[in-house]
This record gives C-alpha cells, sequence and structure tokens, in this order.
C-alpha cells in the first residue's frame, strides 16, 4: 500500500513536469526565433499551455491545497508547494503577454529601420540633402578631414542598431535626451539568476532532507520507501 501510494505521487509529479514543460519549452524557443510567422504560432501555442497549466495547478491547489501528507509519499500534498506551481504558471502566462509584445515591438523596428533606409544606398555621398551647397561643404571637411569612411560607418551602425528608429525619436521628444543607452547592468540579472539557483538548491536541500529523515525513521530498511 505504501509503496503504490508513492508510486501514485511519483506519476503525480512527472505530470506536474511535464505541464510545466509545455508551457516552458514553447517560450525559450520563441524566445532564440527573430519576428516571423513561426514565433506568433508558437507564442499562440504557449499562451495556451500556460493557460492550461495555470488552470490545472490552480485547481490542484483549491482541491489538494488543504492536503499535508507526511513523508511515506513526499509531501507532495503542500499547499505552498501548489501554491508555488501555480504562481509560476502565472508568471509564465504573464511572460508570453511580453514575449509577444516584443515580437511586436521588433516588427515595428524593422519596419522603421527599412524606412530609414529608403533611398540610401550606404554610401554618404550618395546620400540625399534639401540643401545641396550644405551637402557640398559636409562632404568637403569630411573629405578635408579623413573622416568619410569613419562617418559612413557610424551611420551604418545607427541604421542597423535601430537607434535613429522613430521610436527612439518620439521617446527623446518626450523625456530629452537619452543617456547610457549602451549602458548594460548586471545587478538585476545577477539577482534573477541567484534567486532560480537558489530555488533549485532548496529543491535538492529538501529532497536530501527528506532522504535523511526516511532513513532516521528507518522506512528505507523497512522497504516502504523506493527512493532508498
Amino acid at each position: 500500500a505504501w509503496n503504490a501510494g508513492y508510486s501514485f505521487v511519483v506519476l503525480a509529479m512527472w505530470r506536474d513536469v511535464v505541464v510545466l514543460l509545455a508551457c516552458t519549452v514553447p517560450l525559450f524557443a520563441a524566445t532564440l526565433l527573430r519576428p516571423s510567422k513561426l514565433m506568433r504560432a508558437i507564442l499562440y501555442v504557449n499562451a495556451l499551455t500556460s493557460g492550461v497549466a495555470f488552470a490545472w495547478f490552480g485547481s490542484r491547489l483549491r482541491v489538494e491545497g488543504n492536503r499535508v501528507h507526511g513523508l511515506e509519499i513526499g509531501g507532495t500534498g503542500n499547499a505552498c508547494i501548489r501554491l508555488h506551481a501555480t504562481m509560476t504558471a502565472l508568471i509564465f502566462c504573464v511572460v508570453t503577454l511580453f514575449a509577444e509584445a516584443d515580437r511586436l515591438y521588433a516588427v515595428q523596428r524593422n519596419l522603421g529601420r527599412q524606412e530609414l533606409r529608403r533611398g540610401f544606398t550606404g554610401y554618404l555621398r550618395d546620400a540625399e540633402s534639401t540643401e545641396p551647397q550644405d551637402k557640398a561643404k559636409i562632404m568637403d571637411e569630411l573629405t578635408t578631414s579623413g573622416l568619410e569612411d569613419d562617418v559612413g560607418r557610424a551611420i551604418e551602425v545607427l541604421l542597423v542598431t535601430g537607434t535613429s528608429s522613430p521610436t527612439w525619436r518620439a521617446a527623446i521628444l518626450r523625456v530629452g535626451m537619452l543617456e547610457n543607452a549602451g549602458q548594460v547592468h548586471l545587478a538585476l540579472p545577477a539577482l534573477v539568476w541567484a534567486s532560480w539557483a537558489g530555488i533549485g538548491i532548496a529543491s535538492v536541500a529538501t529532497r536530501l532532507e527528506f532522504w535523511v529523515s526516511s532513513r532516521g525513521l528507518g522506512m528505507c530498511s523497512s522497504g516502504l520507501l523506493e527512493v532508498c
């Protein structure tokens, strides 16, 4: 009976893992793709699977949240575990919405980049100007200084990165000049990675404590637990 109960819990745990993977794998796969119809389809699928996962874990929290089983079946009925799984599924639902917003922003950036490149051959001398005299004066100064190629490469960088896109110009008009736009902050990514690492370490420590407690109670020697 004990082994049957434990086997049922293991099956339920694997079922939970499959549900979580169904809303995790498509999301990470979509983040590796460029904006396309395939990316949109994957995000739509992930929105569906994330909603199913949230409903799945939410229903289990409501039904099994008040059941706290003992060590003999792994203690997997704890309300905290069910709540954590439900919140994780909800997080994936929210992140999927933000991923779709990122995709739409990327499409808008591509359109803005194409608009900026319209009529530009990649060479500064071929650029159009409303004042031919000003263009001739600028080109003479660049030729004299020997910086024509450097300026051309700088313009190419601005076009490729979308720095001169309509979105950036609108942001500058609203909040002023954007400073340190190329700066990378390391504190927040480190915090996120450390938090997830802490969750993994806590999970391993919990399983280890469960194993030690089981041996102390003599469940391993009596054959009540298969994990031994």
